[in-house]
C-alpha cells in the first residue's frame, strides 16, 4: 500500500529509525525529500553521506550516516542498542528539520534564488 500526507507521516513516526538511500541520479549531493519526512515525524534519519550533508544536518548529533555497507548495519546496530542516545538525535534532527527546512523557508529560499536570477537578466 502506497501511503502519502499524514497517513505517511503517522506511519514513519510509528517507527524510531528511517532509512535512506540516494538515487544514483543524485550523485555527490543530498537532495531527497525523504531526509526532511523522517525527521520532521521524529525518527532517527539513517542515510547515506553526501559531501553536502553538514549544509542540511549535523552527521552523528542531528541525524546518522553511512558510507558503506558495512558502516550502515554498524550505525543502525548502535542505535537499535542505545535507543535513549538514538532518541536524542532523532528529536534534535527534528528540531533542525522544523527550524530550517520547513515548507515555508524552503520557499523563501527559492524566492531569494529566483529574485537573484531574475536580476541578473535585466
Amino acid at each position: 500500500e502506497l501511503l502519502f500526507g499524514k497517513r505517511m507521516f503517522e506511519e514513519i513516526a510509528r517507527h524510531s529509525i528511517g532509512f535512506n538511500l540516494h538515487a544514483e541520479v543524485a550523485g555527490d549531493y543530498a537532495v531527497n525529500v525523504r531526509m526532511f519526512e523522517v525527521t520532521a515525524a521524529g525518527a532517527l534519519l539513517l542515510t547515506d553521506h553526501k559531501k553536502n550533508i553538514r549544509e542540511l544536518f549535523e552527521p552523528d548529533s542531528e541525524i546518522l550516516t553511512y558510507s558503506s555497507p558495512a558502516e550502515c548495519i554498524d550505525k543502525l546496530r548502535w542505535a537499535l542498542e542505545h535507543p535513549e542516545d538514538a532518541r536524542k538525535i532523532a528529536l534534535a534532527g527534528q528540531q533542525r528539520t522544523l527550524k530550517d527546512h520547513s515548507v515555508e523557508k524552503r520557499v523563501e529560499l527559492l524566492f531569494e534564488i529566483m529574485k537573484e536570477e531574475y536580476s541578473k537578466d535585466r
